[in-house]
């Protein structure tokens, strides 16, 4: 069995920072065009209640969080929510959202 050289280790880091620089690059396109999709959607406003949390991935230091609402009419809503909202399951008030992405939700503090 040969030994490992500098050079290999040197292709090796190179070879995969490409792959992560090309995955960076797909992702960014990919987020590009969900946000381009989102800015024509209509800016909705709603009575809603929280139903459920996700933290993707979980555990990590950068993730995003997808709530789970459910409006009046029964109709469940997964929305893409900044990472620090702190919705709990259970709350409700007014939902505004574009697309997929929550824009506002303002509890309703009367409710005891």
């Amino acid at each position: 069995m040969d030994d490992i050289s500098l050079n290999d280790i040197f292709l090796f880091l190179m070879i995969l920072l490409g792959v992560c620089a090309v995955v960076w690059i797909f992702v960014a396109i990919i987020r590009g065009q969900q946000n381009a999709s989102n800015a024509l959607q209509p800016v909705r406003k709603e009575w809603a209640k929280v139903v459920d949390k996700q933290q993707i991935p979980p555990n990590a230091i950068i993730f995003e969080i997808w709530v789970m609402f459910e409006l009046k009419n029964g109709q469940r809503l997964r929305l893409l929510a900044k990472a620090k909202n702190s919705l709990i399951i259970g709350d409700e008030g007014m939902l505004t959202w574009q697309g997929n992405k929550l824009q506002n939700f303002e509890r309703n503090l009367s409710k005891s």
